[in-house]
């Protein structure tokens, strides 16, 4: 091979040199002799690696390439590693009104098992903030609370026990308070159906046992 006489090019790869005589040159910009790859054409090869390329073509280095660049792309709301061009993750990202439905209705009807909603809830969360929520307010979110509400509701047939309203909103109230009485929070016994306007009347409503 004409040109390349460098001792440990040649000691390193003597090998592709008996093998591949001809598929060695020497860069146009380091003068440094390299091995061209059979992938390529040895006539456009003129290079012995990105950083002469770049050097070339105007474009940066390593490490603030645009090859870095492309893998630090992040999700602009929770900072998840995202593909080139994509502004938000999969859990962020802002769909149309008309995915939105589709998704919607793809999945209403359709129960998660309590297994599936701890993997969801609690730390697994994408939305998880370090249990900044109050205490009352999580125990409201467990499955137990919502099976408790549930069955107030099924025993009293969806049905206000003081005024005897259906097909309203209906709330799930704690006949002794929720804060004062936390061995009752989950005693069907302690609950009872009523309407927005004939909860609000009761004397523990949104804490007003608590302040008196």
């Amino acid at each position: 091979m004409e040109g390349i006489s460098t001792k440990n090019y040649i000691g390193e790869h003597a090998e592709l040199l008996f093998r591949y005589p001809n598929r060695h040159k020497l860069c146009i910009l380091c003068g440094n002799p390299y091995f061209v790859s059979l992938k390529k054409s040895i006539k456009n090869s003129k290079y012995c690696g990105r950083d002469c390329s770049n050097k070339v073509s105007g474009r940066r280095s390593n490490p603030e390439s645009i090859w870095s660049t492309y893998h630090n792309n992040k999700c602009n709301k929770c900072g998840k590693k995202v593909s080139r061009g994509k502004e938000f993750c999969s859990s962020h990202r802002p769909y149309s009104d008309e995915t939105r439905k589709k998704i919607g209705d793809s999945n209403r009807g359709k129960r998660r098992s309590d297994e599936f909603r701890k993997k969801i809830s609690g730390p697994n969360s994408h939305l998880w903030k370090g249990g900044i929520s109050p205490i009352h307010k999580r125990i409201r979110r467990t499955p137990e609370y919502k099976e408790w509400r549930k069955a107030v509701f099924k025993r009293d047939n969806w049905t206000c026990q003081n005024c005897k309203k259906r097909g309203c909103e209906l709330h799930s109230h704690h006949i002794k308070s929720f804060a004062n009485f936390p061995e009752l929070r989950f005693d069907i016994k302690n609950g009872m159906t009523l309407c927005v306007p004939c909860h609000e009347k009761t004397d523990n409503y949104k804490g007003k046992s608590k302040k008196k």
